[in-house]
């Protein structure tokens, strides 16, 4: 009599983000987001502007497909200070991280609650009169004190940016990734 074999569950592949963003400050970001939560995900940013089409994705994505069943997840990370790009990317398939007006304002958001309407100087003017550690904020670096504090207050700034509108002036669907990205880790 043969011995059966125990059937082994399926192996779930955990996602690989493709995360593609249009300046420094938000790779930046996104490198601190991939040391920070490390495996068992991968994020890669992928710096475009505004050249970005849906065939570049589709190309991208190509080019980072690792086994034939990979799970690809595609995030685009763009401020909605330039409605030119912003009418394009609502346009493409992909998971939207906009920010209205920019990624300090997601800065901020970790913070403080950030309701009325307000333009990129100004939100950068708002982060840097926090203070200690964003007294000296540079685009396009994030320092360690920064990195250290975003990654402390993460919590209330996704719920903060949660209760915002989407898309309007403020907001910023950053938290999605986070979100994403906390998933994977289960």
């Amino acid at each position: 009599m043969g011995k059966t074999r125990e059937k082994r569950p399926a192996r779930t592949m955990k996602p690989v983000f493709v995360v593609f963003c249009e300046g420094e400050t938000e790779e930046a970001y996104l490198d601190f987001i991939k040391q920070t939560y490390r495996s068992p995900f991968k994020i890669i940013p992928k710096v475009e502007g505004g050249k970005i089409t849906q065939h570049l994705i589709q190309t991208r994505c190509r080019e980072v497909k690792i086994a034939r069943n990979e799970n690809i997840q595609v995030f685009l990370m763009y401020d909605m200070d330039k409605p030119d790009i912003t009418e394009k990317l609502l346009r493409l398939k992909a998971h939207l991280l906009l920010s209205n007006p920019c990624i300090e304002l997601w800065f901020l958001l970790h913070c403080k609650d950030q309701k009325s309407p307000i333009n990129t100087d100004d939100a950068v003017r708002a982060l840097k009169h926090i203070g200690s550690p964003w007294f000296h904020y540079k685009k396009p670096e994030i320092n360690a004190a920064q990195k250290d504090y975003l990654k402390q207050h993460v919590q209330e700034a996704m719920e903060r940016a949660a209760l915002l509108p989407a898309h309007g002036n403020p907001s910023s669907d950053i938290y999605h990734l986070l979100n994403s990205v906390f998933k994977s880790l289960k």
